[in-house]
């Protein structure tokens, strides 16, 4: 019973170690990138879409920054990334050239200026949706539409024009 004992217990410690290790080597290879997105006066936008694509593979992923502006991609390979950060009123702001190397956890800041471009509607006239000077509810249709109109021929079709 004790020689069993001394095989089945550097056998299991083996067996975690081995399984250790994947999960180890993926840990190391994953950087991280966080940030805050602000406006110009340094109040932080809430909501604001931040988009993170890896340049090589064009592989994309999105969040949306927190109630503090905050914003997290974790999990991200050692690559060349750009980041694109979108909030209603404010200008898209792109950040290109984001080296990330192994293991590496970077903050990364965005400042936000309001949109520049503003839409503007000029409404000169409306036609009337409804005549309110008269009750008519249609048209008369003259007689020669009528006549040369064609009708499937059917019998539930079949009336008379004259």
């Amino acid at each position: 019973m004790k020689t069993c004992r001394r095989a089945v217990i550097p056998g299991a410690l083996l067996g975690i170690l081995f399984a250790a290790i994947p999960t180890l080597a993926q840990s190391i290879n994953q950087s991280q990138l966080r940030g805050t997105i602000t406006d110009s006066t340094g109040a932080v936008v809430v909501g604001a879409d931040v988009t993170i694509t890896d340049t090589g593979t064009n592989i994309a992923q999105s969040t949306l920054s927190n109630s503090r502006g905050s914003f997290a991609f974790t999990a991200l390979r050692p690559s060349n990334y750009k980041l694109l950060v979108k909030a209603a009123t404010f200008g898209p702001v792109e950040k290109s050239g984001i080296t990330l190397t192994v293991n590496q956890e970077t903050t990364l800041d965005v400042m936000l200026a309001p949109s520049s471009q503003t839409t503007s509607v000029t409404v000169e006239s409306i036609p009337p949706l409804l005549d309110s000077d008269s009750a008519t509810l249609g048209t008369d249709i003259p007689s020669q539409y009528l006549t040369h109109w064609t009708v499937p021929s059917s019998p539930l079709f079949r009336f008379d024009l004259a």
